[in-house]
């Protein structure tokens, strides 16, 4: 019953009024359209990486657990250990 009323109020034909993107595409371009997706996002990735790694070696090494407050440095100059 829907689909009479629809086809009555032209609902149906303005469906068929566009052409289907089987008859516009072959049956393989999703797969490209993925597989290009899928090397844009690898590349953007392993730009990540490089980038990542290029700024971990251009930071100076951490001492400790991350939580020095620069006394455990200065102790270490002057030759005793932080908790003196």
């Amino acid at each position: 019953m829907t689909v009479e009323i629809l086809a009555r109020r032209g609902g149906l034909s303005r469906c068929e009024a566009a052409p289907a993107p089987s008859r516009t595409f072959p049956a393989c371009t999703p797969f490209l359209v993925g597989a290009l997706l899928l090397g844009v996002g690898l590349t953007a990735y392993l730009v990540y990486c490089a980038m990542d790694r290029r700024l971990g070696a251009s930071e100076p090494e951490a001492h400790g657990n991350g939580s020095d407050d620069g006394a455990s440095r200065k102790a270490e100059d002057a030759g005793q250990s932080p908790t003196q």
